[in-house]
């Protein structure tokens, strides 16, 4: 803000002194100002009618001045090229006097580091493509496109960018010299997810300038201080991963606001450097120049919709720091866009502002003196418990007699239910009512899930599990309080060009397992358990599914979850499973696609390992001579026959033969010897529950009062779930009843 009122007053003064005293002042005053306006936006939205016909209606007026652009790109990420480090890529659209000395800033840069020039031509009616062609050269990709946009042209960019990292530079300005190895060095020395390097303006002749030096710091997992820094998109390097599932809005002013509010916030390490790296030309015939009477003016609000869409795309959290920068946009919005416009719009856009904010509002923010307010209605949570029951919005609306509609109003803190709706979602979704009433105290980043794609769970029940699975984290990190979980204990020698064979071997020998000359029957929950992988013993109990595993993190403390299937009990069948599974884990932290890494091949590379599986088959002739096998080795006859064929012992025609004879035997339900294994449970949780009952330290009643004031708030038969207890273990006097059913169907007299 400091910085472009400075840069006004210098274009209209000429005079640096003038503008540094003017700028000061007016900084101020200006800081005043908003104070003033934040006090009466808070105070003027406790008095405002922010109802449902009354967002709708100001949005109707909104979009007939300015109708919300299609602002939608589908990211399409080109593969890494290990002999480009950097994608360079320059949108232009009539700069015919400008393109030559910003193409020229950028091949004249001396650099150790590869980089590609991709020129996004936006539909250009002036002498731009002429200029740009007298360049062509290898390191330069030239692409021609209709006139969609600086967005456009950009996100087209990043769809054909073959470097890792990705610096985006206009048309009009020029790169300093050196600037891409300062850069460049100062990302990878420092691992850093984004590197901003500090400008000069000018307005016609670089060599006229003003200097604009930022302060040098490395700001590490700090987005209260990342956000503070320039929001343009120019000037930067960034790691192109950030923008994997994220494009510029297309066809709307105030683009940049993505990098603040949305890329700022998802970068762990940011570097701001006090090295000029490029020089921005000031364009005086800007958009500040005429925005407040433009309706394009109105771009800023649909901007920050879409700027709220992409932060929860990408799992960024409603937290204080977001909601000020949408707080600061709105007021900016309010009183500087649109000031100049009728005060119809004025007023709905003040409606639609408000709303946002609503909706995006820590439930920090709403006290009453010291004391958070009980009865404020948190829709996320209701979202959260539908999802946990498995239940669709129309299935709960018939359930609930409740209008889908209105269900997804409350599930986006449009507006609260009522009391009878409240009691009628808990009732159905079987959670108590404090429930909805209380806040996410746990924060539990999904950063993944990994569905067996034998599964025949429907869409909705896999979602199911998904939230099941956090909640269960939830529970390990109250116990982490009292009992010391293993940490993830995996070999650290584990590379991408490892074979099969290797990386289980690395996995058997880091874990102490058997070698070639004594395998060993196994447990392998028993086994994967110590090493820290969290086995999920919940009965899933229903017929089809799968093992899944999910990848979890809270405050970067990354643990793989995995929920058995409904074939826990059978040993063979869940040490099968639980090995694919853990190929899955290998695959994700060596960060190698699925498609790239078979884990039935490292399933049976890690269960039967060569020499010994080689050593303890005598024949190979009928399946009987495979059920002999799965007496000693603890897995299934399938793969069994699969892992003789994989190693040549019988051929591709043996193979079928016995596949097919297995299928015909019904063993693909049911195997000898699957009962003839003995299980041994570890189930952590409860191990843990048990440890804290026998010692004394809680009861089942000051246990369940614990894990609500954590915000744990379910009733005892589905902790009991969870935690793999018997059920009743957990009832007490003070809860065996304490779920009231309200009859809402009963017709009034």
């Amino acid at each position: 803000m400091k910085q472009r009122m400075y840069n006004t007053f210098y274009r209209k003064l000429n005079n640096e002194i003038c503008a540094k005293l003017i700028t000061k002042v007016g900084y101020a005053i200006l800081t005043v100002y908003y104070y003033i306006i934040s006090i009466f936006l808070k105070n003027r939205k406790n008095n405002i009618a922010i109802t449902r016909d009354n967002i709708l209606k100001a949005r109707e007026i909104i979009s007939n001045v300015r109708k919300k652009p299609n602002m939608k790109s589908a990211p399409i990420n080109r593969s890494e090229d290990k002999n480009v480090q950097l994608s360079v890529i320059i949108p232009a659209y009539n700069v015919e006097d400008y393109i030559e000395d910003c193409l020229l800033s950028v091949l004249k840069q001396k650099t150790r580091y590869s980089y590609e020039i991709i020129i996004v031509n936006d539909g250009a009616t002036d002498d731009t493509e002429n200029k740009i062609k007298q360049f062509a050269s290898e390191k330069i990709v030239y692409i021609k496109q209709p006139n969609r946009g600086l967005s456009s042209a950009r996100n087209r960019g990043l769809d054909v960018a073959r470097g890792r990292y990705v610096l985006f530079v206009d048309s009009d300005d020029v790169m300093c010299d050196g600037a891409i190895e300062t850069m460049m060095n100062a990302i990878l020395e420092n691992n850093a997810d984004v590197v901003v390097g500090s400008f000069y303006m000018f307005t016609i002749e670089p060599s006229a300038r003003q200097d604009c030096i930022l302060k040098k710091e490395i700001i590490d997992n700090d987005v209260k201080r990342a956000v503070n820094n320039p929001g343009y998109a120019w000037g930067k390097i960034y790691k192109r991963s950030l923008f994997e599932k994220i494009r510029f809005p297309v066809g709307a002013w105030y683009e940049d606001t993505l990098i603040s509010s949305v890329v700022y916030r998802m970068c762990k390490k940011m570097v701001v450097l006090d090295d000029e790296v490029c020089g921005y030309r000031i364009n005086l015939n800007g958009i500040s120049q005429t925005a407040r009477s433009s309706p394009k003016s109105l771009d800023h609000y649909w901007v920050m919709e879409d700027v709220i869409e992409k932060a929860r795309e990408n799992h960024l959290e409603n937290d204080d720091v977001f909601y000020e920068i949408v707080f600061n946009h709105m007021s900016t919005f309010l009183y500087r866009r649109i000031s100049l416009m009728d005060d119809e719009v004025i007023q709905s856009a003040f409606v639609l502002a408000c709303d946002m904010l609503n909706r995006i509002r820590p439930q920090e923010y709403m006290v009453m003196g010291n004391k958070m307010k009980k009865d404020l209605f948190n829709g996320k949570r209701l979202k959260i418990a539908r999802v946990y029951r498995g239940k669709s919005i129309d299935i709960l609306a018939k359930e609930t007699n409740i209008n889908k509609k209105d269900i997804l109003a409350f599930e986006e803190n449009k507006y609260k239910p009522t009391l009878e709706n409240a009691l009628k979602l808990s009732n159905i979704l079987h959670f108590p009512r404090e429930y909805f009433y209380d806040n996410e105290n746990i924060k539990v980043l999904v950063e993944d899930s990994h569905f067996n794609p034998n599964s025949t769970l429907p869409r909705m029940e896999e979602i199911s599990y998904k939230e099941k699975l956090i909640m269960l984290r939830k529970l390990f990190l109250f116990f982490e309080d009292y009992i010391g979980f293993p940490q993830l204990d995996l070999p650290n020698n584990l590379h991408r060009g490892d074979s099969m064979e290797v990386l289980s071997q690395k996995i058997r020998e880091h874990w102490d397992l058997w070698d070639d000359e004594k395998p060993t029957p196994l447990n392998l929950g028993d086994i994967m358990t110590a090493k820290g992988i969290i086995i999920s013993y919940m009965n899933v109990n229903r017929r089809g599914a799968s093992p899944f595993t999910q990848k979890q993190s809270v405050d970067k403390n990354t643990k793989y979850v995995i929920a058995l299937g409904g074939d826990k009990n059978i040993a063979p069948i869940r040490n099968h499973d639980l090995a694919c599974e853990l190929g899955y884990i290998v695959s994700d932290i060596l960060n190698i696609p699925l498609k790239k890494f078979d884990c039935e091949e490292f399933a049976a590379e890690f269960l039967l390992p060569k020499q010994a599986f080689l050593n303890s088959i005598q024949e190979a002739n009928e399946l009987e001579d495979f059920v002999n096998l799965k007496a000693k080795w603890a897995v299934p006859v399938s793969l069994l026959v699969y892992r003789a064929y994989s190693l040549g012992v019988i051929s591709y025609k043996k193979y079928n033969y016995l596949l097919n004879d297995w299928q015909q035997r019904g063993w693909n339900k049911v195997e000898p010897l699957d009962d003839k294994f003995k299980l041994t449970d570890s189930s952590l949780l409860k191990m843990a529950y048990e440890a804290l009952i026998e010692n004394h330290i809680v009861s089942n009643a000051t246990l369940i009062d614990k894990l609500y004031s954590q915000g744990i708030t379910l009733y005892p038969e589905d902790l009991e779930i969870l935690m793999d207890l018997k059920p009743n273990t957990l009832q007490t006097k003070n809860n065996k009843n304490n779920v009231k059913k309200v009859d809402f169907k009963r017709k009034r007299a």
